[in-house]
């Protein structure tokens, strides 16, 4: 049997976990889906230390914290992933959507898209024959098994130097290969960086990921400075170059993106779409845990307003 809903948020994450909160606060009759576990990419974060008044925290550590929370206000339902979604018009009611997902079908009047991004892939030789047997995209989650072994982080930004700062901290050898001639992370990151250890290889760009038909062994890089290519001898790559929008179910429904892929607000987090409504990093912008948050919070007020007072309809 379908069940119905005033508001189904997708994603839990910062942003659907506090956009739940307040669901539940206004008297909504709303869920969270998730297709996986809670917490979004801050579960695989080493660590969060600019959430005002937390301090320095683990990045699974504040996601269960943000769950346990959310629970008390919210249903949320884990590893319930949405396969589909329909415009739906019922005569006596204002149910809008029915979304489908794996483990049942659900009518609402309301949906907010809080789906992140997922990461980019290097899109080079070797890389997917490898996923899980040495090639990762995720320090935190599989660091563990490269623990005194020699790795390379690929990327420059941000994230690539967490990563790398968190394998030097368990003890890895940490190589850093970045593409450009400087780093484009943080000053504070960098000199973190530095001072863990890890090795830096600028102007270069990994052209093949070798391996044994077991496990990772190598990597082909390209100097394109000297145009020298070289055998690079390791055991595992992590992979941190960016981001790319968890987008396509917004797109099925014909949401608006922009030329990146992020789905198009308004100011108080609106779509292209009637009662659809984004927030979090699938929005684009600052990306960081507190905007999230916030724009989470500011969906669901705008889609009470819409759903539950007729006066804004």
């Amino acid at each position: 049997m379908t069940k119905n809903y005033e508001l189904l948020i997708i994603g839990a994450g910062p942003a659907g976990l506090a956009a739940g909160i307040y669901a539940a606060r206004y008297g909504m009759k709303a869920a969270i889906l998730e297709r996986g576990i809670c917490g979004g990419q801050i579960k695989d974060t080493p660590f969060i230390e600019n959430y005002l008044g937390l301090g320095k925290l683990g990045g699974a550590e504040l996601s269960e914290k943000m769950k346990k929370h959310a629970q008390q206000f919210i249903e949320i339902k884990e590893f319930y992933e949405v396969t589909e979604i329909e415009e739906i018009s019922h005569k006596g009611n204002d149910y809008l959507y029915l979304v489908k997902t794996t483990q049942g079908d659900f009518n609402t009047k309301g949906l907010l898209f809080a789906t992140g991004v997922g990461y980019k892939k290097l899109g080079v030789k070797g890389e997917e024959e490898y996923i899980g047997r040495g090639v990762s995209y995720c320090a935190t989650c599989d660091g563990f098994f490269f623990k005194e072994k020699k790795v390379a982080v690929v990327g420059g930004g941000s994230t690539a130097l967490t990563e790398a700062i968190y394998l030097s901290s368990i003890g890895c050898e940490t190589h850093v290969i970045h593409r450009r001639g400087q780093h484009r992370a943080e000053k504070a990151l960098v000199d973190m960086a530095k001072e863990s250890g890890v090795k830096f290889i600028f102007n270069t760009v990994v052209e093949e990921i070798l391996g044994d038909g077991n496990f990772v062994k190598g990597l082909r890089i390209f100097n394109k400075e000297t145009n020298e290519k070289t055998l690079f001898e390791i055991d595992g790559v992590f992979i941190a170059i960016g981001d790319k929008p968890n987008n396509l179910l917004s797109l099925s429904l014909g949401v608006e993106h922009d030329e990146k892929g992020y789905i198009k607000t308004d100011k108080e987090m609106r779509t292209s779409k009637k009662r659809v409504y984004a927030a979090g990093d699938i929005t684009g912008g600052v990306r960081q845990v507190q905007t999230a948050a916030a724009e989470g919070v500011v969906a669901t007020t705008t889609a009470y307003k819409e759903i539950k007072n007729p006066y804004w309809a």
